[in-house]
């Protein structure tokens, strides 16, 4: 069973494509976030939410990192039905 995975992986080009972007999506977008989120500050009378306020901006870049590495892990497991289906049945 195991031998059949590497198989089919190693002869799936669309599936690894799949894999890498939905890894590298998902870095680049948690670095991006963590950036945005520690440039932000407040000055005045809203100063003290400037913290609070940098971890509502964080966890929507962390929702849309899951996302796309979800996205991109479903479309993989997609591509490799569809290439073990070709290459063994």
């Amino acid at each position: 069973m195991f031998e059949e995975f590497l198989i089919v992986i190693s002869h799936s080009t669309r599936t690894l494509v799949a894999i890498v972007v939905g890894l590298v999506l998902f870095s680049a977008i948690l670095l991006i976030g963590a950036n945005a989120a520690s440039e932000l500050s407040f000055e005045g009378p809203l100063a003290p939410l400037t913290e609070t306020i940098r971890e509502i901006v964080f966890h929507h870049y962390e929702k849309a990192a899951f996302g796309a590495l979800f996205a991109f892990g479903g479309l993989a497991v997609r591509f490799y039905r569809k290439d073990r289906k070709r290459l063994f049945y």
